[in-house]
């Protein structure tokens, strides 16, 4: 199995290089690889990939605009080569280390699709409707 992580990036300067480093040093159970697409970034973010460069794990692709995050997405998906993908922003939002622990249901055979949310939790800044939705969508897909 493969794993094609997303990285959907614009105007990351300081966190892209932490962000990318973090991806790669985490022990997944499995062969990775880093989509990166800059959605036309213009802070010097650009300057940042040729670290990047021998690490064949890593492929860097440009927008020569911003065209929006779901156009860098599009772009990722459409050139990623794994079996599953996940997407993973440069700016840290998410742990990267908890990415193995999402792919524990597909690797056991036990799901086909895992989605993660940080929403579940009883602390947090989200109303009540917001979680009652997501628990909602969570449900529906679990139906399906």
């Amino acid at each position: 199995m493969k794993l094609s992580i997303l990285m959907p990036v614009y105007n990351e300067f300081t966190t892209v290089t932490s962000a990318m480093k973090e991806v790669l040093s985490v022990d997944f159970p499995c062969e990775i690889e880093l989509v990166v697409v800059d959605d036309g970034s213009t802070d010097g973010t650009r300057d940042l990939y040729h670290s990047f460069e021998s690490d064949p794990r890593v492929s860097i692709h440009l927008h020569e605009r911003n065209q929006g995050k779901g156009a860098a997405i599009r772009t990722a998906a459409a050139v990623a080569a794994g079996d599953y993908l996940i997407m993973c922003d440069a700016d840290l939002e998410y742990s990267p280390a908890q990415i193995p622990s999402l792919l524990t249901p597909v690797l056991t055979g036990d799901a086909e699709v895992v989605y993660g949310t940080r929403t579940f939790g009883s602390h947090n800044s989200y109303s009540y409707l917001y979680v009652l939705g997501n628990k909602a969508v969570t449900t529906f897909a679990n139906v399906l």
